[in-house]
């Protein structure tokens, strides 16, 4: 999670920036990209923005559901 001042300025440029990176390409108001963290974090320091960093959020669902495609990764190769 990422506290900004500016937060329709910072999400209006990452969106921007991680265009070709989104996750659903058909309907943009899910706004799903699937970018490395350290990237994230590069852009937003060339922005010179002040920002506030929590790495580790709750996410339980993406955590569950990232548990469940290891499952069926494992299924699939058996």
């Amino acid at each position: 999670m990422i506290h900004s001042d500016d937060a329709p300025k910072l999400e209006k440029e990452l969106h921007r920036v991680f265009e070709e990176m989104r996750v659903n390409k058909i309907n943009y108001r899910k706004e799903f990209f699937k970018v490395p963290i350290a990237l994230v974090r590069e852009r937003i320091e060339k922005l010179e923005l002040e920002t506030k960093w929590t790495i580790k959020a709750d996410a339980l669902e993406y955590r569950e559901s990232l548990q469940l495609e290891k499952q069926k990764m494992v299924f699939s190769q058996n």
